[in-house]
């Protein structure tokens, strides 16, 4: 098969379709696994369409989707796969990131699948991201960095307060000064994720080398 298309994406679900590699094939094989993670026996499932679609999945996640023809004489054909990501979802509570399941590559690509960020130290560079330098536990932080009069923001997806009131909330983390430069780390909350005039700091604490 070839030209796996994914449409209709949601929070927990989309449909997917594909183009048949020969006239003979009529029935094939798919998988949807988390990205990175490797096929078992009972991610398998048979199907006889080039349209399908799959459910129960976790918001903001990335999976890696397979497909492949049906072997009637036992043997395997090579998958063919494609990359998606459902939906940005709310955050529930309790709600922990240490950051480790993120490749840190040292550069602005690593960063959490549905946070925004915002910087006024470089347009060329992003900061902040995922890095391996600084670690405080596991294997990696979030790298923040910024000079005089300027900033860096990292904003995680909205939490869902069905349960949990936004006022009863609290956040704790691990921070470390690299730089024999003194600074600042504000806390706080937006009302719109999109806009940083909207951020009102609820606390801030001054980072010491």
């Amino acid at each position: 098969p070839s030209n796996i298309t994914v449409n209709n994406i949601t929070t927990t679900s989309f449909d997917v379709t594909f183009q048949p590699g020969s006239e003979d094939d009529v029935d094939w094989e798919y998988a949807v696994v988390p990205a990175g993670s490797a096929i078992t026996d009972a991610d398998i499932v048979p199907i006889n369409d080039i349209n399908f679609s799959v459910s129960g999945l976790t918001p903001s996640t990335m999976y890696d989707v397979y497909v492949r023809p049906g072997c009637n004489d036992g043997g395997n054909s090579a998958w063919q796969m494609t990359t998606v990501s459902t939906e940005c979802g709310f955050i529930t509570i309790p709600f922990v990131e240490n950051f480790d399941n993120i490749v840190a590559s040292g550069s602005e690509s690593a960063f959490p699948l549905c946070w925004n960020r915002f910087n006024t130290y470089s347009f060329s560079f992003q900061f902040p991201y995922v890095d391996n330098a600084y670690s405080t536990s596991g294997s990696s932080s979030l790298y923040f960095y910024a000079s005089y009069a300027t900033y860096c923001m990292a904003v995680l997806p909205p939490i869902d307060t069905t349960e949990n009131a936004m006022n009863s909330l609290m956040v704790s983390f691990n921070m470390i000064q690299p730089s024999y430069i003194d600074g600042e780390l504000q806390v706080g909350v937006m009302s719109d994720p999109e806009n940083v005039n909207t951020f009102t700091v609820l606390e801030s604490f001054t980072v010491s080398s």
